[in-house]
């Protein structure tokens, strides 16, 4: 974002280079770092991300149930969220709002009080983001328009509790627009189509709330391609083809009553969840009856099994509007001219969004994981507009969900896939 614009910022926080990574490697070979001390840097720091995840005591499963609605109606094909970055966008209209539009929020959320959700958003992007093994960016741009009158000491908080850019310009002017789209394509990564995503500016725009999401790691214990088949894969009209990765390993597991799930870890620290609903119920009908209450639960007591994998190759991407969801999860105020946003006001009056759009974008193959997701509030004027465990036999021939954590409680990615890549 062009300086010029700048109201607030922030100072991304200093990652230690990755032992092993090119840029490490490159930092000993010219005499700039010792390898010992760059790996003791890097434990130290991954051992502090342990230890402040763990002072994270929020239960999310309420949130995750709340948002599955969205995937709920993928009418056979595949769909995708990000719960993070949806997350950040609804903390960050938080801190816009005042009230009774707050409260509504904090409700959806799961929290009492505007702290309290700053302070788990604040531990959820310090553990998740990362560069070296992985790449995990999560960021945030709070964009006004030139008429907005802003509290400014309300957006130096705001951008350094939310870790986000806070700029105002003028929307019809096409240097601030493209400002924005230029952020946006950087921050939602170059995998997801983002067109038309971003509104187009105009004299009614007051406030976009933009998030992004960019994720890149490689399995811990990367697929052989020579071993990768294809096979039969059952979609809701009948029989597709699919390419399978295969592998066995040990793994500890949830064997639920409905479900069945197996982690694939990633270099990173991270890890993808397969969920297999049992025989006879789809995917949808498992996020229905709450699948991430009973999740969350399950994954405290897992059992070790020798675990023999064949996972399909796919792909996704998503974009869904998500206002008329969201009036029906409890937030009201925010979309009516009784919004409440004392810190940003234009000519007495306060500011509504008036839609809000989500997209992601994921893919998997051999190697590992690429996806990325943006949220996009925009916003114009209110009165305007065992010893020897058994072997576990994991096959996912058939519609199944995706689970994909970081080091935070908040899944970074989650979805449905009906169709894997053929």
């Amino acid at each position: 974002m062009d300086k010029k614009y700048l109201v607030a910022s922030f100072t991304p926080p200093q990652i230690p280079l990755a032992p092993g990574s090119p840029a490490a490697r490159k930092a000993v070979l010219k005499g700039e770092a010792d390898g010992y001390e760059l790996s003791r840097r890097f434990r130290e720091w991954e051992w502090n991300c342990e230890k402040t995840a763990q002072r994270d005591k929020t239960d999310y499963s309420a949130f995750l149930d709340r948002l599955s609605v969205f995937l709920t109606r993928s009418e056979g094909e595949n769909a995708v969220l990000s719960p993070l970055s949806v997350f950040h966008a609804l903390t960050a209209a938080v801190d816009l709002t005042a009230g009774d539009t707050q409260k509504e929020i904090l409700s959806v959320l799961g929290f009492r009080d505007a702290a309290g959700a700053n302070a788990a958003f604040d531990i959820l992007y310090r553990v998740n983001y990362a560069q070296g093994y992985a790449e995990v960016r999560p960021s945030a741009l709070l964009c006004f328009d030139e008429s907005v009158i802003l509290d400014r000491e309300k957006m130096l908080e705001i951008a350094s509790s939310l870790h986000t850019k806070v700029c105002r310009g003028s929307f019809s002017d096409g240097d601030y627009r493209k400002a924005i789209s230029d952020w946006l394509k950087d921050a939602a990564g170059a995998t997801l189509p983002k067109q038309g995503a971003l509104p187009e500016g105009g004299k009614d725009t007051k406030l976009e709330v933009l998030t992004g999401l960019c994720f890149r790691d490689k399995w811990k214990r990367e697929f052989d391609r020579r071993k990768t088949v294809r096979g039969s894969f059952r979609t809701p009209e009948g029989n597709a083809q699919a390419h399978y990765m295969k592998a066995a390993c040990w793994l500890d597991v949830c064997l639920a009553e409905s479900y069945t799930a197996v982690p694939v870890g990633f270099d990173g620290g991270g890890s993808m969840w397969f969920v297999l609903p049992k025989e006879g119920l789809s995917p949808e009908e498992l996020l229905r009856a709450g699948f991430f209450s009973a999740f969350c639960k399950d994954l405290q007591n897992p059992v070790e099994r020798d675990v023999h994998m064949a996972i399909p190759r796919f792909e996704a991407v998503s974009e869904i509007d998500m206002l008329e969801n969201l009036r029906a999860l409890g937030i009201q105020k925010l979309f009516t001219d009784a919004s409440e946003t004392p810190f940003t006001k234009a000519d007495g009056n306060s500011i509504k969004i008036d839609s809000v759009r989500h997209g992601a974008g994921i893919r998997i193959d051999e190697q590992g994981c690429e996806a990325s997701a943006y949220t996009i509030m925009h916003g114009v004027l209110c009165g305007g507009l065992p010893t020897t465990p058994p072997r576990l036999d994991f096959v996912l021939n058939r519609p199944f969900l995706f689970v994909l954590t970081g080091k935070g409680k908040l899944p970074l990615f989650v979805g449905v896939v009906n169709r894997p890549q053929a």
